[in-house]
């Protein structure tokens, strides 16, 4: 039962981890007053090797999510 609480925690921390992932994404690209988008207006922000960190960190929050998401899964399923 123990081994079952700790899978919940986890999947409920990869849960938070992927939401706040995609809510970056939103306000880098839509939310025109978010410190993110302002960022990169006006720049090639594909290219933009200032804002690269924060997509680096957006990557890492939406991939451990799915991560600890299918991590969690697997647990029912073995």
């Amino acid at each position: 039962m123990d081994e079952l609480y700790r899978e919940l925690l986890w999947f409920l921390f990869s849960i938070i981890m992927l939401l706040l992932g995609l809510y970056l994404i939103y306000l880098k690209l839509y939310n025109k007053n978010s410190w993110l988008y302002k960022e990169s207006e006006g720049k090639n922000w594909l290219y933009d090797t200032d804002g690269m960190h924060t997509w680096g960190l957006i990557f890492l929050l939406v991939s451990s999510g799915i991560v600890g998401f299918i991590n969690f899964f697997r647990y029912f399923f073995d």
